[in-house]
This record gives C-alpha cells, sequence and structure tokens, in this order.
C-alpha cells in the first residue's frame, strides 16, 4: 500500500531539496495532490517511479529512518529543556528552605 509524504519528507528521503522536489511536482516528473495552496502529497510509489527505484522497500525504510531521526532530535531538545528545568526547580527549593529557617520580616513602607 502506498503511503502519503509531504515535500519535507521526500526532500529527506531523496537528499534533495525542498524546493527541488517543488520542482519535479510543477515539471511533471513528480505526480502529487495539493491539499492546499502550498502543500503537496506525494505518494511513495509516485517517488520511487520519479527515482527509477522498482520497490517501495526502500521508500519505506529511508522514510522510517527520518522519522526516527526526527525523534531523537526533538528527544534530545526535550531532555534539555528537563535538565534546565531540575536544575530551576532545586533553586526555588533551597531557596524556599532558607526563607523557612531564617523567616527574616519583609520591610514595610509607609505610603
Amino acid at each position: 500500500m502506498d503511503e502519503e509524504i509531504t515535500v519535507a519528507q521526500a526532500a529527506k528521503l531523496t537528499g534533495h531539496s525542498d524546493r527541488t522536489i517543488r520542482r519535479w511536482i510543477r515539471s511533471g516528473k513528480l505526480p502529487a495532490r495539493q491539499n492546499s495552496p502550498k502543500r503537496y502529497i506525494i505518494l511513495t510509489s509516485d517517488l520511487n517511479k520519479a527515482l527509477g527505484l522498482k520497490t517501495t522497500r526502500q521508500t519505506k525504510t529511508a522514510l522510517m529512518q527520518a522519522h526516527i531521526n526526527e525523534l531523537e532530535k526533538r528527544i534530545e531538545l526535550l531532555e534539555k529543556a528537563f535538565a534546565g528545568l531540575s536544575f530551576q526547580h532545586i533553586r526555588i527549593l533551597e531557596q524556599y528552605v532558607a526563607l523557612k529557617a531564617d523567616p527574616a520580616p519583609l520591610p514595610h513602607t509607609s505610603p
């Protein structure tokens, strides 16, 4: 069964730029369905034909690898964000403990 992919996914799979994929679509080399003014859906079988491949197995493998790579990048970003939040959490807890141990009165200002 054909899988539907975006221009960006086709670009990652082929090693070409989004611009090249769009040029192939405009020239008719790569059939695609336009689902909004600037968005196209490409069937993996059509991409294979445009590249001269006989099976979609290579395309599916490459597409899955592209998904895995993107997810690994997202995980790395989330881990960095979590580390930053953990550091902030520790600092807030330290400040809370310090305030609880020595509750100095807040300065009162007259109006």
